[in-house]
């Protein structure tokens, strides 16, 4: 699951109308996400995000990508936070 969070905030992070998360409510009353993806800015923006986000990994040494992917992660693993205003 963390990989799928990692993909979803370097795209997020890229800007440009690329990704948006817009928060509703369900059917069933309980918060929901719709993620929207603009399927015209994946070669432009969504390419370039992606390969300077590997690009970082694949030239720091190992120690380093590990760093790289804590920073990505962090907000996944710090305890009561809401990403994606999803706290009541």
């Amino acid at each position: 699951m963390q990989a799928r969070y990692v993909i979803l905030r370097v795209l997020l992070e890229a800007g440009e109308g690329l990704v948006s998360v817009e928060k509703i409510s369900g059917e069933d009353g309980e918060p929901d996400l719709v993620v929207k993806l603009d399927r015209s800015k994946i070669n432009s923006v969504g390419k370039k995000a992606i390969g300077d986000f590997l690009r970082k990994l694949q030239v720091s040494s190992s120690p380093n990508s590990r760093a790289i992917l804590r920073g990505h992660t962090q907000i996944v693993k710090r305890k009561n936070t809401c990403d994606f205003n999803l706290c009541p």
